[in-house]
């Protein structure tokens, strides 16, 4: 993994990072008041997506470019917390990241296989719902993660 070059620029990128997880969650959550199930799980997941990569950038180390961020990418990002950051829910992070990046082309495409569209596959709101849940925990994670750097 690398380790990004200036730390004024990684903060403005784990910045953008975060900012645009928000958006992500705003946009989920307009899709879920449509009723867009497969939508608002695509966004949930971008939400985790980003709040993690915005994790690696904040930590100065450069985020992997695929949906699905690995466990050992993640434990480099564990390594590199300090004092109270340790106690964070990275593996948390980590799984909410692994287990989303899987459902995440399913929620775009469908299943080619079966034939079957992504608005079939996720036609009711309880994926949806547990994809907001973790997008949420995910924000949290990663704001509570700068809180505590920042004061270490």
């Amino acid at each position: 993994m690398k380790v990004a070059a200036s730390s004024v620029s990684n903060r403005r990128m784990a910045k953008s990072y975060r900012e645009h997880a928000l958006d992500k969650w705003k946009e989920g959550r307009r899709y879920f008041q449509h009723s867009e199930w497969h939508e608002a799980i695509r966004s949930f997941q971008e939400t985790i997506e980003f709040c993690s990569k915005a994790a690696f950038q904040f930590l100065d180390l450069e985020p992997p470019r695929t949906h699905r961020i690995g466990e050992k990418d993640f434990a480099n990002l564990r390594d590199r917390l300090r004092g109270r950051a340790k106690q964070l829910e990275i593996g948390k992070l980590y799984l909410m990241s692994e287990f989303w990046g899987a459902v995440y082309t399913m929620a775009k495409y469908g299943s080619q296989t079966l034939k079957v569209p992504a608005k079939n596959l996720f036609n009711d709101s309880a994926e949806a719902k547990l994809a907001e849940r973790h997008a949420t925990i995910a924000l949290t994670i990663e704001l509570r993660l700068e809180n505590s750097m920042a004061k270490d």
